[in-house]
């Protein structure tokens, strides 16, 4: 048996693979990795409840209860709107993305790219005020909870009784430490133990 030596040389780069085979040369080129492009937030709206529907996964409301459907106190538009009526003191509304997000971040919503919590209100009593906050997975408090809505109404504390009100809120005004979030809260500050008052168009905008 004859035993035969062939010099072979190996050279690696990062675009390239070059074999050299006693004076044979090859050259193979490496394929670039694909480029994933960056997640871009929605240029429009991100709306939780809109058209008398609810686009989020659910509530977990708090002394009171929600009515998607109410057809006798209707959004501007003419679709049905949000009626919340109070079982008890400082009750609320509560929506939440998904109940998934309490165990999977895929699943919670990214306020990356939003600048505003708007809704529209309709009060059923005089001086109606809200209060807001905001909670990350794990029912975790997210920022500082608002007191005080009425800078960001046009209305300020007292919005006409059985009219549509906007509120533009700020999402900087929260300070919120995770912008991934699970769940917001639009809750009543007057703190009567009974009443109502309805919400259409909620959501988030850029």
């Amino acid at each position: 048996m004859t035993t035969i030596n062939i010099p072979l040389q190996v050279t690696v780069t990062a675009t390239e693979v070059t074999l050299t085979i006693a004076e044979q040369t090859t050259t193979i080129a490496v394929p670039a990795a694909p480029v994933t492009p960056p997640v871009t937030p929605p240029a429009g709206m991100a709306w939780v409840y809109e058209g008398g529907k609810l686009i989020w996964g659910g509530d977990w409301s708090y002394a009171g209860s929600p009515n998607y459907s109410d057809a006798a106190n209707p959004a501007p538009d003419g679709t049905p709107s949000l009626a919340f009526t109070l079982s008890g003191a400082w009750g609320g509304w509560q929506p939440y993305i998904s109940a998934g997000c309490q165990s999977s971040i895929g699943e919670c919503f990214n306020t990356a790219g939003f600048n505003y919590l708007v809704f529209q209100a309709k009060p059923r009593i005089a001086n109606q005020r809200f209060k807001m906050a905001i909670l990350s997975s794990g029912d975790t408090a997210d920022g500082a909870p608002l007191y005080d809505l009425g800078p960001y109404c046009p209305a300020g504390d007292n919005p006409p009784v059985g009219a549509w009100t906007q509120y533009k809120v700020p999402l900087s005004i929260f300070g919120l430490t995770n912008p991934i979030i699970l769940k917001f809260s639009i809750g009543d500050q007057t703190g009567n133990a009974t009443g109502a008052w309805n919400l259409c168009n909620v959501g988030f905008s850029p």
